[in-house]
């Protein structure tokens, strides 16, 4: 009961906080929020980089196990996974518990 009502709870914040956005944004010009924009896009990229970069440093052997061609596997496209395994959680609880 308490986890539908907290739900619930951040259900409305979260469309009083999306209607708020809006009614305050509507009036800011594109020209204004542009170099928000490539800030923005600018710091994706570092971050991609450097995880790419700590990933590469640290799991070089994943690395190389992903890229391997493999008799039985054309292409390198199902072991993508195996590269990022060490930076995701994997919940591997079954979703009726």
């Amino acid at each position: 009961m308490l986890r539908k009502a907290f739900l619930l709870l951040y259900a409305l914040f979260s469309i009083a906080v999306c209607v708020g956005g809006y009614v305050y944004g509507r009036n800011i010009p594109f020209a204004q929020q542009w170099p928000l924009f490539e800030a923005l896009r600018n710091t994706a990229s570092i971050i991609f980089a450097v995880v790419g970069a700590w990933l590469a440093i640290i799991y070089p052997e994943r690395l190389k196990l992903t890229f391997r061609e493999d008799a039985s596997k054309k292409s390198a496209g199902p072991n993508m996974g195996m590269l990022l395994t060490p930076g995701v959680r994997i919940d591997v609880t079954s979703p009726d518990s």
